[in-house]
């Protein structure tokens, strides 16, 4: 794929100010941020049992027999998925696949129905790192397991045929990988043991085609969007945009993103793509998200479409339900002007969508929130954090309690006996108090300073080839001088949100103020007014642009 030509001279001051404080000053530095090229990325060599696994799927492929796909029900785990099983059909395999219809990790039911099938090979993506009596079984039944995963690794890891993770990479390494990209990694071994690596041509038609899924997949997972993640997510935005992929051009064209020239935008893969997909494996029905992945007929992306957008509306129903179940829950079974972590459980809900609901508590209180649903002698949980605190490190010191867990830094998944619960509660709360919690969003200091004038259609174009924004590159505050007058558009939205227009001598933006209390702090003609603020969205609407700003004060110097 061609690349923009690089010229960061064009960026305006203000934009390479942002880019000096991130560390991007050097012209090698900025030309892998604003145009990085798939050169860059490592080879997969650097895991040491890599070999191993692809001479395992290529006498599989010779000796025709089939291979087992076992992938996490979420948009991470399934487009790995879809990865492996494209790249294994395409060389001739036989390949049949399942996830978990219930819960996360390993379900047992499923892998019996993969065994039957007469596989004696199995490539788990984005689950199986602790689920070592699974493990075990599938070896008891003489079927060689590998291991696709980035979820934190137990102490004592458990012997599979070959690990393709995160943990036993050597060399020292900054990068922090999904799901799908171990498994991409996989593909990519196994494509280089056919072509080497001298023709690029073949690589990129078979293989870095399928960076469209990779990109959903690492978004989906909120990966940070640096290092390889970046380069896989810049260049896949671009491909999905132009997907060759039927079930994906049809959902782009439901959506009404397509034909367009340029990439999609991370908001729309986020906003709209992922959570259709996600709505599949939440409610137990993985196999419509999947078959969209995979298929190659218009009727079946159709059906597959309909299908998503009824579990979609359920999920919506569902997540409300516990949402706001959890909320007087937390108020009754927590002390909320003092607990350093929120423990609650509930009875009759969906569990499959208490994960959304935590992160809704996590940006209420401004904590960790640990939410769990009784289902008869057990609890399942999930658990959401703020940036400072490792949620695994707490979950895996109580491990003797849990019956099944596993996750990462900020969300972890985990199953107890009821009779447990009480006391894996106390002990978070105990580590949460000698933890460093802080309660509340910290808001965020401006990174350069603009002028009202200076926000035009020009500097807006230059500030999207900073692009994609997300986690571990987030998009950049600015602090606007030039601001006269502000101006309420609309009675507010939200608690939290109210319209507003931004202006001073010859220039105006329209923006969303945040935390604003309409009835005391709607400002009009009454400045010249600081404003700290970022983009609310990379794209710039027909006529205006929208920020979302974070704070005003009247500035009297």
């Amino acid at each position: 794929m061609s690349v923009p030509v690089l010229q960061e001279n064009l960026l305006p001051p203000s934009l390479r100010e942002v880019l000096r404080r991130r560390g991007f000053e050097t012209p090698e530095r900025l030309s892998a941020l604003l145009a990085p090229a798939l050169s860059q990325l490592q080879m997969p060599e650097r895991f040491p049992q890599m070999v191993q696994a692809v001479d395992r799927l290529r006498g599989a492929l010779k000796q025709e027999q089939p291979i087992a796909i076992y992938a996490d029900r979420d948009v991470d785990g399934l487009t790995g998925l879809a990865i492996l099983a494209r790249t294994l059909r395409t060389l001739g395999g036989s390949v049949h696949w399942g996830s978990p219809l219930k819960g996360r990790g390993l379900a047992h039911d499923v892998l019996q129905d993969l065994a039957a099938q007469g596989s004696k090979i199995l490539i788990l993506v984005d689950c199986g790192s602790g689920e070592e009596a699974e493990l075990a079984w599938l070896a008891a039944q003489g079927i060689d397991v590998i291991i696709a995963d980035h979820h934190r690794l137990p102490e004592n890891r458990p012997e599979v045929f070959a690990w393709i993770h995160p943990g036993v990479m050597e060399g020292e390494s900054e990068e922090e990988p999904s799901g799908c990209v171990m498994a991409f990694k996989l593909a990519q071994a196994l494509w280089l043991s056919f072509l080497g690596s001298n023709d690029p041509g073949r690589m990129d038609y078979f293989l870095f085609d399928h960076l469209d899924l990779l990109s959903l997949g690492i978004l989906a997972d909120r990966m940070p969007l640096t290092g390889e993640n970046r380069i896989f997510v810049w260049h896949g935005l671009r491909r999905l945009a132009q997907t060759r992929k039927v079930g994906l051009a049809a959902l782009l064209r439901f959506f009404r993103l397509t034909p367009r020239s340029g990439p999609i935008t991370v908001r729309e893969a986020t906003w709209q793509l992922i959570p259709l997909m996600n709505a599949a494996g939440r409610l137990g029905q993985p196999q419509w998200a999947t078959q969209l992945l995979m298929t190659e007929d218009a009727l079946t992306a159709r059906d597959c479409i309909d299908h998503l957008i009824e579990l979609n509306t359920r999920r919506r129903d569902e997540q409300q339900k516990s949402t706001d179940h959890f909320e007087k829950t937390v108020l009754e079974q927590c002390a909320v002007e003092t607990d350093p972590v929120l423990v609650v459980m509930a009875e009759d809900l969906e569990p499959s969508v208490t994960g959304l609901a935590a992160q809704s508590l996590v940006q209420t209180y401004g904590r960790p929130a640990f939410l769990f649903v009784a289902q008869g002698e057990e609890v399942v949980g999930s658990a959401r954090g703020t940036p400072e605190i490792d949620l695994y490190a707490w979950v895996e010191a109580q491990k003797e309690l849990l019956l099944k867990f596993g996750g990462h830094h900020g969300a972890v998944g985990m199953t107890l006996r009821r009779s447990d619960y009480a006391l894996f509660r106390e002990r978070l709360l105990v580590m949460a108090q000698q933890g460093s919690c802080r309660e509340g969003e910290i808001a965020p200091e401006a990174e350069a300073r603009v002028t009202l004038r200076e926000i035009n259609d020009t500097w807006w174009e230059q500030l999207k080839r900073l692009e994609p924004f997300g986690p571990g590159f987030p998009s950049p505050v600015f602090e606007i001088s030039g601001v006269q007058e502000i101006t309420a558009l609309t009675k507010p939205r939200t608690v939290k949100l109210v319209d507003v227009k931004v202006a001073g001598p010859g220039a105006a933006l329209l923006a969303e103020f945040e935390k604003l209390d309409v009835q005391t702090r709607v400002l009009q003609g009454e400045g010249p007014w600081r404003v700290i603020g970022y983009p609310k969205d990379t794209r710039k609407s027909e006529s205006n642009m929208k920020w979302m700003i974070q704070e005003v004060e009247a500035d009297h110097g």
